[in-house]
C-alpha cells in the first residue's frame, strides 16, 4: 500500500482513520506492506504512519529536484517489490 503523505492525506478520516488503521494493523502482522511516501510536507512525526520509513527522505514538492526525488521512490519500490514477491511465493507453497 502506498500511502501519498500529505496534510490531505492526514486530515482524511476516511484514509487516515478507518483505511490506515486496518492496513497498519496488516502491516505489523507482515500480511501487507506499507510505503509512505513523501508527497507534500506535513507535521507526521506523531502519527503512527511516522513509525515506517517514508521515502525519498524529503518531502518531494520542497525537494530542489522533483524528478529526482521521484526517481529515488521508485528506486526505494524496487526492494519492497521484490519482498512482497517473496512473501508471495511462500504463502503459495504452504501446504494446506
Amino acid at each position: 500500500m502506498l500511502c501519498l503523505v500529505s496534510s490531505d492525506f492526514v486530515d482524511s478520516n476516511f484514509c487516515y482513520t478507518e483505511e490506515l488503521a486496518v492496513a497498519l494493523e496488516a502491516h505489523r502482522r507482515g500480511n501487507k506492506t506499507i510505503v509512505p511516501i513523501m508527497l507534500r510536507e506535513t507535521n507526521w512525526k506523531n502519527l503512527p504512519l511516522a513509525a515506517i520509513q517514508g521515502s525519498p527522505g524529503e518531502w518531494i514538492t520542497s525537494a530542489n529536484n522533483q524528478d529526482e526525488a521521484w526517481t529515488k521512490v521508485s528506486e526505494s519500490l524496487r526492494p519492497v517489490l521484490e519482498q512482497i514477491k517473496q512473501r508471495k511465493y511462500k504463502d503459495i507453497d504452504k501446504p494446506r
